[in-house]
C-alpha cells in the first residue's frame, strides 16, 4: 500500500510487555546505530503517549508526533518504516477512519540480535569491526554457552515435580538451623584450644559456603521469572489488580529491570511480615532510581544496607551486632558455646565486628540519600 502522513490521521498505540531498563539499553547501544535518532525517538514517545492514555482518555494524531519529534511527513514516514523493518512495530490501517493501530514491540534479546546475521552485518557496517567487537563482548560477555559437556537434566511431563525454591524465610530458617547444629556439635567435642580453632575455622567455612550457595539461589530466581511469576511464587496466590498496577509503575514509573524489581519485592515482603506494601516500595524505588540502581547486586547491597536499621531476626553479641546472614556480608561470625579461642584470637574477631558506634554511623550516611 502507497502510504502517505496524514497530519489529521488519528492513531492508538498497543504496548503488551513493559519495557525495561534492559530494553532500553539495547535500544539505544544496539538498534540506534542502524535505525537511527529519528526511529529511536519515535519509539520512546509513542511508549509515552501510551502512558499518557492509561491516565487520560487522549486523541493523538500525526501532527502532534511532526510536532514532538519537529519531523515532516517524510521524515516520521521513514522512522515508522525502520522501526516495522527492525520488528520494533507492527501498524495497522483503518481505511474508512483514516485511523492507525501502532502496536510496539519489545527489543529483541542480545543473543538473538547477534545472531541475526542482517542485525549484525547492519551494526558492523555502522560501527566498524572494533565498536562492534566491544558492544557484541559488552551484552554477550555474561551469556553462558551450552557445551557437548553439559547434559539436559531438564523435566519431562511424565516426572513428578519436587519444590526446589524455597521463598526467603525459609532459607534463613535453614541456615539458622544449620548454624544451630554446628554449634551443638562443637560442643560435644572437648578439644584443645588450637583444635578448638580449626575445627570453629572449618565449620564457620563450611558455613558460609552453604549460604553463597542459598543466596546465589535467590538470586538467580530473581533473574529468572518476570515480576508477576515472583510474586505469585512468593505470596503462593494470583495477584490483583492492585498489585499488578504496582509492579507497572515500577518499571514505567521507575524504569526498573524485572531482575531489581525482584529483589526489591523481595525485601519488602520480608521485612513487612509477608505484606505488600505499594508505598513502602514506591520509597525504596525512588531510592533505586536516584542511585542509578539497574543490577540486581547494586539493589541487594543496597537493601542490605538498608536492612541494618531493623534488628529484625538479627541477633547481638555485647557491643557487636550481627544482621541477619542474607542481608549482610558474606562473612559468618559464630560463637561457639561461649568458649575463649585465646585472647589474641579474640582481638582479631572483635577488629572484623562492626561495633554499634559504626553501624550508626552508616545510618547517618543512609538516611542522607
Amino acid at each position: 500500500m502507497q502510504r502517505i502522513i496524514n497530519e489529521t490521521d488519528t492513531f492508538q498505540v498497543i504496548l503488551k510487555e513493559n519495557i525495561d531498563h534492559a530494553d532500553y539499553q539495547y535500544l539505544f547501544m544496539l538498534y540506534q546505530p542502524i535505525i537511527g535518532v529519528n526511529a529511536i525517538n519515535l519509539y520512546l514517545t509513542l511508549v509515552q503517549e501510551k502512558n499518557l492514555t492509561n491516565r487520560i482518555n487522549l486523541e493523538f494524531n500525526h501532527k502532534r508526533l511532526m510536532l514532538l519529534l519537529n519531523l515532516n511527513e517524510i521524515e516520521l514516514l521513514e522512522a515508522f518504516q525502520k522501526l516495522e523493518v527492525y520488528k520494533l512495530l507492527i501498524s495497522y490501517y483503518y481505511q474508512l477512519k483514516s485511523t492507525y493501530i501502532y502496536q510496539l514491540q519489545k527489543p529483541i534479546m542480545p543473543k538473538h540480535f547477534f545472531a541475526n546475521p542482517e542485525f549484525e552485518n547492519n551494526l558492523i557496517n555502522k560501527l566498524g569491526s572494533l565498536q562492534f567487537e566491544r558492544q557484541k563482548y559488552y551484552f554477550l560477555k555474561s551469556q553462558p554457552e551450552v557445551t557437548e559437556d553439559f547434559t539436559n537434566i531438564s523435566h519431562s511431563i511424565d516426572e513428578k515435580i519436587s519444590p526446589s525454591r524455597v521463598n526467603l524465610q525459609q532459607l534463613i530458617n535453614k541456615l539458622n538451623q544449620t548454624k544451630s547444629e554446628i554449634i551443638i556439635k562443637q560442643s560435644r567435642v572437648k578439644t584443645k584450644p588450637h583444635q578448638l580453632r580449626a575445627n570453629s575455622q572449618v565449620a564457620t567455612q563450611n558455613l558460609n559456603i552453604n549460604s553463597k550457595n542459598i543466596l546465589n539461589e535467590m538470586l538467580n530466581l530473581m533473574q529468572e521469572k518476570n515480576p508477576e511469576e515472583y510474586l505469585t511464587h512468593l505470596t503462593k496466590k494470583p495477584i490483583d489488580n492492585k498489585l499488578k498496577n504496582t509492579l507497572k509503575q515500577l518499571s514505567l514509573t521507575y524504569h526498573l529491570n524485572n531482575e531489581v524489581i525482584n529483589c526489591l519485592i523481595e525485601y519488602a515482603w520480608f521485612k513487612n511480615d509477608k505484606r505488600i506494601e505499594p508505598n513502602y516500595i514506591f520509597k525504596i524505588a525512588q531510592t533505586f532510581q536516584e542511585n542509578k540502581i539497574d543490577n540486581i547486586n547494586d539493589a541487594w547491597k543496597h537493601l542490605k544496607l538498608a536492612y541494618l536499621k531493623s534488628k529484625k531476626n538479627s541477633f547481638s553479641y555485647g557491643k557487636t551486632y550481627h544482621q541477619d546472614v542474607l542481608w549482610t556480608n558474606d562473612q559468618i561470625d559464630f560463637d561457639f558455646n561461649n568458649e575463649t579461642i585465646n585472647d589474641n584470637q579474640t582481638k582479631n574477631d572483635q577488629k572484623n565486628l562492626m561495633t554499634e558506634k559504626e553501624i550508626t554511623k552508616i545510618l547517618e550516611e543512609f538516611d542522607k540519600h
